[in-house]
C-alpha cells in the first residue's frame, strides 16, 4: 500500500503540532498551578538527585522500606531523561514548577510514536487520529498529563507494535530483545510489553509456531537481561516481585491491612462507561473486523490488521481488570480505527457504505470535522469537572526546616506513606519513614507496617511515647491531607512544633494538650 500525499511533510507537522497544543492548553487551564500526581514529585526529586541514586544500592532517605537496605530504581531510563529535560528546561529559564515543561515533553513523545506508528501502518489522514487520541478519554487525557514514567512505556508500547509486525527473519528478533531491555529499564511493569508481543503471536503462527513463540520469550530475555545489566542487580528482581507479584496477590486476596492504592484496582464496568468515546471506536473496530473476515476470510486479513486487532481486544478487556490499562486501550485501538479506514477507503475493508464518490468523501469530511468539535467541548468539560486533584510543594514547611535549620539527615516519620514524594522534593536533606508504594515497607517490617496503617486509619490508638518507638523519631509530620490525624494527634498530646498551611510536624519527646488543628487549615496539598 503506497504512503499517501496527506501523510507527509506538513500534514505530519499537523498530526503532532495540533495535540500538542490541545494538550497545553489543557493543563496550563486546569492544573491551577498544581499537579494532579503526587507521584510526580517523586520521580522529580530522584531526576534531581542525579547519580547520587541513579546508581545507589541503599536509599537512606527511608527507613521502613526494602529501599533502605537494597534500592533498585525501576525507572532509571526515564529519570535520566527526566533529568536532561529538567536541566534543558534551567538553562532555557522555565519554571521548576509546575511541572508543565517536562510533563509535555513526555506527552510529546506519546504523540510522536502515535504518529509514527500510524505513518508506518500507512493510515491516512493521521492528523485526525492524533487528534482524536487527546479528544476521546477525558480519563485518558488525564493520565497522560500526569509526570509519570506511563507516559514512557506508552511510547514504547507503540513503537513495540511497529516492531513487532514487522519482524521477518530470525535476525529482526533482536528488537524484541533491545526493547525489554529498554522496558526494563523505564517502567515497574516491564511485563506489560507481552500484552502487543501475545498479540502478534497470532499472525506469526501463519508463519510457523517457532517464529511465533519466539517473540514472547525474546521479550522475557530482553527484560531479563536489561536487570542483570542495571546498575542495582540484583535489587531488581526483589524490588519487580514485591511490586508486580506480591502487590497483585495482596488485592486478588482481597486483604486490607494496608492500602496500595486504588489506580491498580478494578474499575469494572464504570471504567468503560466513563469513556464512551473509546466505546464507540471498540465498537466500530469490531464492526469493521467483522466485516473484513466475512468477506475475505481471516487468514487473507493483512497480518499487521490480524496483530493489531488482537492487541487492540486484549488492552480493551483488560480495561475492566485494571484502570491502568486504560493507558494503552486508547492510541491501540485508535490505531486500528486509522488503519480499519484506510482499508476502508481502498475498498479493502467492505462496509456498506462505500467511500467512492465524491460527495460520499465530502459527507465523511464534515461528519469528521464535526466528531472532533464535539469530541473537544466533551472531553474539556468533562475532564475540567473531574475536578482532579491538585497537589503542590510544601512551601512553608520547607522554609520553617530551614529557617529552624533541621539538621540533614534528621529522622522524620511520615505516618502517611504518601506523603513521602512531596516531602522527598520539598525537603531533601531530611530522612523519613514510609517510601514509594507501601508494600516495600509492608516487605521490609509487616508487623510495623501494618500497626502504623491501623494508627493512621484510626483503627488503633497509641500513646505519644507508643508512637514514637513505632516510628523510631520524635518527629512526626502530618500533611493537611489527614487533617483529622493531625486533630487525634494533638488531642491525645503530642506538641505541634510547626503548624501552616501544608501540614504539620509534631515533637513527641514532649508531650502536652495542645490546640486540635482546625479544619479550615486544610488543603488538598
Amino acid at each position: 500500500m503506497a504512503r499517501s500525499s496527506e501523510n507527509r511533510g506538513l500534514w505530519l507537522f499537523f498530526a503532532v503540532a495540533l495535540p500538542m497544543v490541545w494538550l497545553t492548553v489543557v493543563r496550563l487551564l486546569t492544573f491551577g498551578g498544581a499537579e494532579n500526581s503526587m507521584d510526580a514529585f517523586y520521580h522529580v526529586a530522584l531526576a534531581d538527585f542525579g547519580w547520587d541514586y541513579f546508581s545507589a544500592r541503599t536509599m537512606p532517605h527511608v527507613s521502613l522500606s526494602v529501599w533502605a537496605t537494597g534500592f533498585s530504581d525501576k525507572e532509571l531510563l526515564f529519570h535520566l531523561i527526566l533529568s536532561a529535560v529538567r536541566g534543558t528546561g534551567e538553562l532555557l529559564g522555565i519554571p521548576a514548577f509546575p511541572f508543565h515543561w517536562p510533563a509535555l515533553f513526555f506527552c510529546l513523545l506519546i504523540i510522536v510514536a502515535f504518529v509514527f506508528a500510524a505513518w508506518r501502518f500507512r493510515v491516512r489522514h493521521i492528523w485526525f487520529f492524533s487528534l482524536l487520541l487527546v479528544l476521546v478519554s477525558p480519563q485518558f487525557i488525564a493520565r497522560i498529563l500526569m509526570l509519570r514514567p506511563h507516559d514512557l512505556a506508552i511510547a514504547l508500547m507503540l513503537l513495540s507494535c511497529v516492531s513487532f509486525a514487522g519482524l521477518r527473519r530470525g535476525i529482526d528478533y533482536w528488537q524484541p530483545v533491545l526493547l525489554g531491555m529498554i522496558f526494563a529499564w523505564s517502567y515497574s511493569n516491564p511485563h506489560f510489553i507481552l500484552l502487543p508481543a501475545l498479540a502478534f503471536v497470532v499472525p506469526l503462527c501463519r508463519r510457523s509456531f517457532t517464529a511465533a513463540a519466539l517473540l514472547p520469550l525474546c521479550c522475557i530475555g530482553g527484560i531479563i537481561l536489561g536487570y542483570i545489566i542495571h546498575p542495582q542487580f540484583p535489587y531488581t528482581f526483589i524490588n519487580w516481585k514485591i511490586q508486580c507479584i506480591d502487590v497483585i496477590r495482596y488485592v486478588i486476596e482481597g486483604r486490607k491491612d494496608i492500602f496500595v492504592g486504588d489506580e491498580l484496582l478494578s474499575g469494572g464496568a464504570w471504567n468503560y462507561f466513563s469513556s464512551p468515546g473509546l466505546m464507540l471506536i471498540a465498537v466500530f473496530n469490531l464492526i469493521g473486523i467483522y466485516l473484513m473476515v466475512r468477506h475475505y476470510g481471516w487468514r487473507r486479513v493483512p497480518r499487521m490488521v490480524q496483530g493489531m486487532t488482537a492487541a487492540s481486544c486484549i488492552v480493551f478487556a483488560g480495561i475492566g481488570f485494571s484502570t491502568r490499562v486504560l493507558e494503552y486501550a486508547c492510541p491501540l485501538n485508535l490505531l486500528l480505527a486509522g488503519m480499519l479506514c484506510t482499508y476502508w477507503h481502498r475498498r479493502a475493508t467492505p462496509f456498506p457504505i462505500s467511500l467512492g464518490k465524491a460527495s460520499q468523501q465530502k459527507l465523511v469530511a464534515v461528519l469528521a470535522v464535526w466528531i472532533i468539535i464535539f469530541s473537544a467541548f466533551d472531553c474539556f468539560y468533562k475532564f475540567s469537572t473531574l475536578k482532579p486533584a491538585k497537589f503542590l510543594p510544601l512551601k512553608d514547611y520547607a522554609v520553617w526546616v530551614e529557617k529552624v535549620k533541621l539538621p540533614a539527615g534528621a529522622p522524620v516519620a511520615n505516618v502517611i506513606w504518601s506523603d513521602f514524594p512531596v516531602l522527598l522534593y520539598s525537603a531533601p536533606r531530611q530522612h523519613y519513614l514510609w517510601g514509594m508504594e507501601p508494600m516495600f515497607g509492608y516487605a521490609a517490617d509487616a508487623e510495623r507496617a501494618v500497626t502504623i496503617e491501623r494508627f493512621r486509619t484510626g483503627r488503633l490508638r497509641l500513646t505519644p511515647v507508643q508512637l514514637r518507638q513505632l516510628a523510631g523519631t520524635p518527629l512526626v509530620f502530618v500533611s493537611t491531607r489527614g487533617w483529622q490525624l493531625a486533630r487525634d494527634m494533638a488531642g491525645m498530646g503530642c506538641r505541634i512544633i510547626y503548624q501552616g498551611p501544608d501540614g504539620w510536624l509534631f515533637n513527641l519527646a514532649e508531650p502536652v494538650t495542645g490546640k486540635a488543628p482546625a479544619r479550615k487549615n486544610t488543603g488538598a496539598r
